[in-house]
């Protein structure tokens, strides 16, 4: 698997959290700027973190929605339901290497896998 993008997710703080990101290839693609970006990333913490902390029910809507990744059209769906914010903050003139990001969800829950007092680095695609 090719990972193209590394994320460091900073605390959560009720229906948000932060963190930075890093393209490994921007010719191709980049960062985007929609709620399916930012869903990808709660999925990809998901997966990456072992489900640690995740009720079942929400366990079992993640993994949903990790399935849902590639059937766009739904994903755009259930990530305009789920994600309330998503702002990437690349600096002047769109070149900060590791852009700051802000998630703002509808429900706690979907951030039950990230830890409050520290942060997490992983990759996803």
């Amino acid at each position: 698997m090719t990972f193209i993008y590394d994320v460091v997710a900073g605390r959560r703080s009720g229906t948000t959290v932060t963190g930075l990101v890093h393209c490994r290839d921007t010719d191709n693609y980049g960062y985007p700027r929609s709620p399916e970006f930012g869903l990808k990333i709660i999925v990809g913490a998901w997966r990456e973190f072992s489900r640690v902390g995740t009720a079942s029910a929400t366990e079992a809507e993640l993994k949903e929605l990790y399935e849902l990744v590639l059937r766009r059209a739904e994903f755009a769906r259930r990530a305009a339901e789920i994600i309330v914010s998503f702002d990437l903050d690349e600096g002047e003139e769109g070149r900060r290497r590791f852009p700051g990001f802000t998630i703002e969800v509808s429900d706690p829950r979907y951030l039950d896998h990230f830890p409050e007092d520290q942060s997490r680095y992983f990759q996803m695609t």
